[in-house]
C-alpha cells in the first residue's frame, strides 16, 4: 500500500500517519525499496514499472494485487501531480 501512496504523490507525512509510523520510516522504506518519487512526473517510466512486459510465467496473486493497487494510484493522478496536487 505504501507503494501506491507514493505513486499517488501523497506526502510522506500523510503516508506515515496512515500506516501509523514515523515519517523517517517511510523515507527509508522508499529509498531502499521503492525510490520512485523523483520520477513521478515521468508518466511513461511509471507506466513501465506498473505494467511491465509479460514474463514467461504467470504472475503470482501478490504481483497481480500490487499491480492493481499501483494502477489505481497511477490512473487517479492526472499529469503525475499526485492526489494532493504535490
Amino acid at each position: 500500500m505504501i507503494k501506491a501512496m507514493v505513486i499517488a504523490g501523497l506526502p510522506t507525512g500523510f503516508i506515515s500517519t496512515e500506516v501509523a509510523t514515523l515519517p523517517l520510516n517511510i523515507v527509508v522504506t522508499e529509498r531502499f525499496h521503492f525510490d520512485v518519487r523523483r520520477h513521478l512526473p515521468n508518466r511513461i517510466w511509471l507506466r513501465s514499472i506498473i505494467s511491465p512486459q509479460q514474463s514467461a510465467g504467470l504472475p503470482s496473486v501478490e504481483e497481480l494485487r500490487e499491480r492493481a493497487w499501483l494502477s489505481v494510484a497511477f490512473e487517479s493522478t492526472p499529469g503525475g501531480q499526485g492526489a494532493c496536487g504535490h
